[in-house]
């Protein structure tokens, strides 16, 4: 039973840090995009889209920090394991 819980939480870290990262990277690309083509439309905005761009990168990294740390907990301080001995 030990041995099913770490390798789905090693399974679990692992995807789940890859998917969030790959999500994030692409909410990003999508937000600065939009972003530039923003500005591009109305120069006169530039001040506070960017302010807004700033934001919305902060909050989409915000989550994938949070799931690193998740990861993390799950692979050097899994609190199921202290749970079965």
């Amino acid at each position: 039973m030990l041995g099913w819980i770490i390798i789905a939480s090693i399974v679990t870290a692992g995807l789940s840090i890859a998917l969030v990262g790959m999500f994030a990277t692409r909410a990003q690309g999508n937000a600065a995009s939009s972003a530039f083509e923003s500005v591009a439309r109305q120069p006169e905005a530039g001040d506070q889209i960017n302010r807004m761009l700033l934001f919305a990168l902060a909050f989409i990294e915000t989550i994938v920090i949070f799931t690193l740390t998740i990861s993390l907990i799950l692979l050097f301080a899994n609190p199921l394991l202290g749970r079965l001995q």
